[in-house]
């Protein structure tokens, strides 16, 4: 899945490059176009990188108690589940019990959903996403959605598949 954060990361030194080129180039001629194109894309690079950095401090994950992280799954925070996920499991906790939430998601109608939820379910459960393998969260076969609805059917195990 291509997020805002990869968009960031792929064109902030591009554009860095770019703009150091141009500049480099318009005040010190061939040797500062280059000079400013390297520069260009180191600062390009690290401003890339700030968005990300940015929504992880004002999310602070990793800073939450175990059970606040649970609670994104009750508050239906579908699109940070799969950041609370990997700070549990990094903890050691039992993800059993998130299993069916994020199953779920993939039964719903709104593809941003299916799409969080594919991604929460490869991370902590990859067990059940080679079961839908070839699962497409923009358009879900019919195949595909029955698979889910019998994920959604079993009882749930007493231990995560880490």
């Amino acid at each position: 899945m291509f997020t805002v954060f990869d968009f960031f990361e792929l064109f902030g030194p591009l554009v860095g490059a770019f703009i150091g080129a141009t500049r480099g180039f318009h005040y010190f001629g061939l040797a500062g176009g280059i000079g400013g194109a390297i520069l260009g894309l180191v600062i390009g690079f690290i401003a890339g990188k700030l968005p990300f950095l940015l929504a992880w401090a004002i999310l602070n994950i990793k800073g939450k108690s175990t059970a606040k992280l649970r609670r994104v799954f009750q508050d239906d925070q579908y699109y940070i589940y799969h950041l609370a996920l990997a700070s549990l499991m990094a903890r050691g906790e039992d993800i059993s019990a998130e299993k069916n939430i994020i199953v779920a998601l993939l039964a719903s109608d709104e593809a941003d959903r299916r799409r969080f939820g594919w991604g929460s379910l490869q991370l902590g459960y990859p067990d059940l996403a080679a079961q839908l393998e070839g699962f497409d969260a923009e358009k879900p076969s019919a195949e595909h959605i029955e698979r889910v609805k019998l994920l959604l059917s079993e009882p749930p195990t007493l231990t995560s598949t880490t």
